[in-house]
């Protein structure tokens, strides 16, 4: 069973052989975070709400609903660099087994920066459920909009939480990179590691948003890619505001490990290469249809000479090894097995007492 086919239909062109990164990208497709299953449950916090569910995403609430599972795991995909996982309930006894499976497999871990500055850290590579409300508080605290670009709802763990569910994420990279796993201190200042990857989103989102606007008044086709681009280009100019302001508080005035310098700057050839893809595919859908208007020509040259340079910015520098399917796999499988046997009788309904329930 696949819960979203029209997502893994448009990823297929990466599926076979060993791509480099910017081949990956120019086959990569994220739906609109408003198209995506995992992130259109039903959501109220303050001046947040989203109720456009998804049929898929009706689909899983009454599964959900009818299952009320003990534990429940999601598939991720991390790229680049190591293997880390989420947690929806701290679980010491669990920690050393995550982190003893991708070694046996020849995985490393990533221990650098988490995909976002509030998500709690319970132990290295590890951290807690980061949901929408926390976002929304952190953004608060920085002076940002906190609605901004949440166009979404929140997730299939949150949903589960009702039920005591414990979570697993995995997170699993094609590349691996040592660089993911060394927390030994590095002669780069973290703040400054901070205000550069700022500068490059925030460079990145108004590259895509200039190309968007220039060609917009042409496009004719509704394809998803461009749906995706569209609800994706604005969002790298907040992203990296977030980052300018975090390089300026005093907490970040410090040596950045190795594995934070990595992941640090790595984010930006990450989603250069996935939305700058992206964006060249929904500019190809119209060139290919028929619609090669002078201005969708323009703004396609002017997106692939960016993506050419990104590309050679990525390839100039060590080169990642490409991880075995095999050994991916046995991570996912290995963490499945070993937080189901955790949860067991720890959590779900089992474990609510009747108030909680009815409540």
């Amino acid at each position: 069973a696949c819960i979203d086919p029209d997502g893994t239909r448009l990823n297929e062109g990466w599926f076979a052989g060993t791509l480099s990164r910017p081949d990956y990208g120019r086959e990569f497709y994220r739906p609109a975070p408003d198209e995506q299953v995992e992130w259109t449950f039903p959501l109220a916090y303050k001046e947040l709400y989203f109720d456009r569910v998804l049929p898929e995403t009706l689909v899983l609430m009454r599964l959900i609903d009818e299952v009320q599972p003990t534990f429940m795991c999601s598939l991720h995909n991390g790229e680049f660099g190591g293997v880390y996982y989420y947690l929806s309930h701290p679980a010491d006894e669990l920690y050393p087994l995550l982190h003893a499976i991708p070694e046996h497999l020849g995985v490393p871990l990533d221990t650098g920066e988490p995909e976002a500055p509030y998500v709690p850290q319970l132990a290295p590579a590890i951290f807690g459920h980061a949901s929408i409300a926390e976002a929304y508080e952190y953004r608060v605290q920085l002076g940002l909009d906190p609605t901004g670009d949440m166009v979404t709802g929140t997730s299939s763990g949150d949903y589960a939480s009702r039920y005591n569910t414990f979570g697993l994420i995995s997170e699993l990279p094609y590349w691996g990179h040592p660089d993911a796993a060394d927390t030994s201190p590095s002669e780069v200042n973290y703040a400054s590691v901070l205000a550069d990857r700022g500068k490059g989103l925030s460079e990145l989102g108004e590259i895509l948003s200039a190309v968007l606007a220039d060609a917009s008044p042409e496009l004719r086709i509704d394809s998803p890619h461009l749906r995706a681009s569209r609800q994706f280009a604005p969002h790298f100019a907040e992203f990296g505001e977030q980052e300018r302001l975090r390089s300026e508080l005093p907490e970040n005035d410090r040596a950045a490990t190795i594995a934070e310098v990595f992941t640090g700057y790595d984010i930006v050839h990450c989603f250069r290469m996935r939305y700058g893809g992206m964006m060249l595919r929904a500019l190809e859908v119209e060139i290919r249809a028929g619609n090669g208007t002078p201005a969708i020509r323009a703004a396609h040259a002017r997106l692939e000479a960016a993506y050419q340079a990104w590309s050679r910015e990525v390839l100039a520098g060590t080169q990642p090894s490409t991880m075995p399917i095999a050994a991916l796999v046995g991570v996912q499988f290995g963490a499945i097995l070993a937080a189901a046997s955790y949860a067991g009788d720890r959590y779900g309904p089992a474990s609510l007492d009747s108030s909680e329930r009815s409540g």
